[in-house]
C-alpha cells in the first residue's frame, strides 16, 4: 500500500524514507494543534511479547499521548472493554511526564507498544490471549493499516472520517473515547458476525 497523508495521519514513511512531503503534509506534520505527530510516536520494538495476567492489571490507571488517534483510542477501547473494566486513563502532554504507578501504552518506553509489525493495540491483544478473537483480529488489521500504513481494510477508511470528524467535535479524550468506544464495539460485532462477506 502506497503511504499518502490523510486527514491528520502522520507521514512517518515518507519521513523515514526522507521523500519529499506535500504542502499538505507538510502543514499536518508540524501543525501544534496535534504535537503527537512531532514526538511521541512510537517506534517498532524488537522485544517479544510476553503473556500477561490480566488478574494483575484490573483497576489500574493507564496513561498515552493526548489528542487521541487510531491505535490510541483503539487500544484504550480493547483495555477497558477486555483487559480493565475499571481503568482509569491519563492523557499526556508528553510522554516523559507518563507517572510510575500508571501504565503507559503507544509511546517509546511504554509497558505496551508497537514490537515488530504489530502495533500497540495487537500487542496489548497478545499480552492478554486475546488475540484468538477474530473480531479483535480484524481490527487489529484495521489499527495496522491506518497507523502504519500496512495492509487493507475496506472499513478503514470510513473508521478514520468518524475519528477525525468526533475529534473536530470533541476537545476531550474521555469524551472521544466514549463515542468512539460504541463505533469499535459495532465494528467488533461486525467483523466477529460469521456470516460476515468479508
Amino acid at each position: 500500500m502506497k503511504w499518502r497523508c490523510m486527514l491528520y495521519r502522520p507521514c512517518f514513511k515518507a519521513h523515514a524514507a526522507k521523500s519529499a512531503l506535500t504542502p499538505n503534509c507538510a502543514k499536518k506534520c508540524s501543525d501544534p494543534e496535534f504535537p503527537e505527530f512531532r514526538f511521541g510516536k512510537p517506534g517498532a520494538a524488537a522485544a517479544a511479547i510476553v503473556p500477561r495476567d490480566p488478574g494483575a492489571y484490573r483497576g489500574r490507571t493507564w496513561a498515552t499521548r493526548r489528542h487521541l488517534w487510531v491505535d490510541r483510542v483503539a487500544s484504550a477501547w480493547l483495555i477497558r472493554r477486555f483487559i480493565d473494566p475499571d481503568a482509569r486513563f491519563l492523557w499526556l502532554e508528553a510522554p516523559g511526564l507518563c507517572p510510575p504507578h500508571a501504565i503507559g501504552f503507544d509511546f517509546d518506553g511504554a509497558a505496551f507498544t508497537h514490537a515488530g509489525p504489530r502495533v500497540t493495540f495487537e500487542v496489548l491483544a497478545a499480552s492478554f490471549g486475546l488475540d484468538n478473537d477474530a473480531g479483535l483480529a480484524r481490527l487489529g488489521a484495521m489499527v495496522r493499516a491506518l497507523d502504519v500504513g500496512e495492509g487493507f481494510v475496506p472499513e478503514a477508511s470510513g473508521f478514520e472520517a468518524v475519528l477525525a470528524g468526533a475529534r473536530l467535535r470533541l476537545m476531550d479524550d474521555d469524551a472521544l473515547l466514549a463515542e468512539i468506544g460504541g463505533v469499535l464495539d459495532s465494528l467488533h460485532a461486525h467483523f466477529s458476525n460469521p456470516s460476515n462477506p468479508d
